[in-house]
């Protein structure tokens, strides 16, 4: 996004590893997105039952109590956008891929970053 007082998108970040977290998290925020953290499916349902409003959710591929599918079924039925980041892409299903942005790790900052801005500008 860039120039206007256009307000930045507000991302979930779910992410159980707290060295890539950090890492991401910081990666979102430094153009100037808005993201929450969550480490687990638990925690990640609750923020998106709560008051604020996301533009997309970008899920790790499997965590302690789940996998990123738990966390972009909630998301697709609140009309929210999902990136799935996994070290294991080939898990999911040819609907679940066709379905939702899937991301192989390891992958690059700079496709991620690509990725991002196409989800969020067909949303548009």
């Amino acid at each position: 996004m860039s120039g206007g007082s256009a307000e930045w998108p507000h991302i979930l970040l779910v992410e159980d590893d707290e060295q890539v977290c950090d890492i991401l998290g910081e990666f979102l925020r430094d153009p100037g997105y808005h993201v929450d953290v969550a480490g687990a499916v638990a925690s990640a349902c609750s923020l998106l039952a709560g008051d604020r409003t996301y533009n997309l959710v970008v899920t790790d591929g499997r965590l302690p109590d789940g996998n990123g599918l738990m966390i972009a079924q909630r998301a697709s039925e609140q009309g929210v956008r999902v990136i799935i980041i996994s070290g294991f892409p080939q898990e999911l299903a040819a609907a679940e891929r066709a379905q939702y942005s899937v991301l192989g790790k390891p992958f690059r900052l700079a496709v991620l970053s690509n990725i991002i801005s196409a989800t969020l500008a067909a949303t548009a």
